[in-house]
């Protein structure tokens, strides 16, 4: 794959706005805001809206990782490397950080031998959100290595490929457990990993079309593309809110992660991103990680507030409420981490 040097036209700032956006999602996703009021209103918020969010954060990884590389193998092997090692930092750091809910949750007994540990590691995160880092770290390696070996396109076509597989150990769980021979198959993924949803399957389709955006977008009046864009990513969005609630009804769904018309959905949405008016917001790019990482803690915080306040009638019953109020303690706390150490993430 050919790098050029890219276009100072292209907006940094409005990629970060929309990851910060996709983290407030994200938390939506864990708390379910609108449950209290309605269980429609609350499946389209977190099941179809929010289900953009995660996707995102992996194409914008692809497409910010893809903007430092050159033709120069070695300089962009010591690239992936210093980027694995930091996400890498990260995703210890997570870890040790939620011990003590992990303690507390009764997690080490429940995954009491090193191959279950594992596996969490490798997959599934050892809490519920972050099989994100780790899914990242392989997503990424096993991306570069692909378009370094057989180029984009190829890359693209077995991504595609490693989606499809996932959809039916996700979203569409419910064809392959009726087919015999697919269960088999599946059941013995389960196995090693609990969901499909992850480094393997899930985030390589979105960190390759990360770095075809690169090629896209190193050129000059792609405004003009923006009105296009905007049209075709509502009719893609219409389609997966169908192809989400269908599936719901139909109760096919493992996970409800990994769908068809998710991946056009993210794609022209990050185009429609790449063409906005670039704002320069500071730490911004480091507050959603932040948010995302701290905030499962959040929500226990609120619930401990709760009980001791004697107010979980009020700021945890209620579903927008709690939503609201882990959300201002999610960003309050990333903040106040990001002036203790400033640094870039």
């Amino acid at each position: 794959m050919h790098y050029e040097k890219v276009n100072e036209k292209v907006r940094f700032g409005q990629i970060d706005l929309f990851k910060f956006i996709a983290a407030l999602l994200v938390i939506t996703i864990h708390t379910d805001p609108l449950i209290t009021y309605s269980d429609f209103a609350n499946f389209i918020l977190t099941r179809i809206i929010s289900r953009l969010a995660v996707p995102f954060f992996f194409i914008s990884s692809g497409y910010l990782f893809s903007i430092k590389l050159s033709d120069d193998k070695v300089k962009n092997n010591k690239l992936l490397l210093n980027y694995i090692k930091k996400i890498f930092k990260l995703y210890l750091f997570s870890i040790v950080i939620y011990i003590p809910i992990n303690l507390y949750n009764g997690y080490f007994k429940d995954n009491n031998s090193i191959i279950s540990f594992l596996k969490d590691f490798i997959f599934n995160g050892t809490m519920y959100h972050l099989w994100y880092l780790p899914a990242l770290i392989l997503g990424m390696i096993i991306v570069y290595l692909l378009i370094s070996n057989l180029g984009l396109n190829k890359t693209l076509i077995i991504s595609i490929a490693l989606y499809i597989i996932g959809l039916f150990g996700d979203s569409y769980y419910g064809i392959s457990n009726d087919i015999d021979f697919l269960k088999y198959i599946y059941d013995k993924l389960f196995l090693i990993f609990k969901y499909t949803r992850n480094g393997l399957f899930f985030a390589p389709i979105y960190i390759t079309l990360g770095y075809q955006l690169l090629c896209l977008y190193n050129k000059d009046k792609v405004d003009q593309l923006l009105k296009r864009d905007l049209e075709i990513f509502i009719i893609f969005f219409l389609l997966f809110a169908i192809e989400s609630t269908v599936l719901k009804i139909c109760n096919l769904p493992k996970h409800d992660s990994m769908t068809l018309f998710l991946v056009p959905s993210v794609y022209f949405l990050f185009r429609i991103c790449l063409q906005l008016k670039n704002i320069q917001i500071k730490s911004l790019r480091q507050l959603s990680l932040y948010v995302y990482i701290l905030h499962p803690m959040m929500i226990v915080v609120a619930r401990v507030i709760g009980k001791i306040t004697k107010t979980s009638n009020f700021i945890i019953d209620n579903s927008l409420i709690n939503y609201l109020i882990v959300t201002l303690l999610s960003i309050i706390i990333s903040t106040l981490l990001i002036n203790i150490k400033p640094r870039k993430i």
